[in-house]
């Protein structure tokens, strides 16, 4: 799976938006847009801190597992 798939995929698991995502993150929810649409690259700051706000930690971001936490432990 190709990390904007992969990005959009664990999002939906979250139930949250590309705006919960964007303020649980610090960035703009047309940056997280973009990333899901594979218009925008990554760096590993901004990576992690959405790893952080989807409850995943890097390695399990891109080996396909579950996220670690339960979904209500997401909503900050």
């Amino acid at each position: 799976m190709i990390f904007s798939e992969r990005l959009k995929e664990l999002r939906h698991k979250a139930g949250i938006s590309t705006i919960e995502l964007a303020k649980l993150t610090g960035m703009s929810q047309s940056a997280i847009s973009k990333l899901e649409n594979g218009q925008r690259r990554i760096d590993l700051e901004a990576l992690s801190a959405i790893c952080a706000a989807l409850g995943v930690t890097l390695s399990d971001f891109f080996s396909g597992d579950e996220p670690s936490l339960p979904p209500d432990l997401l909503q900050l």
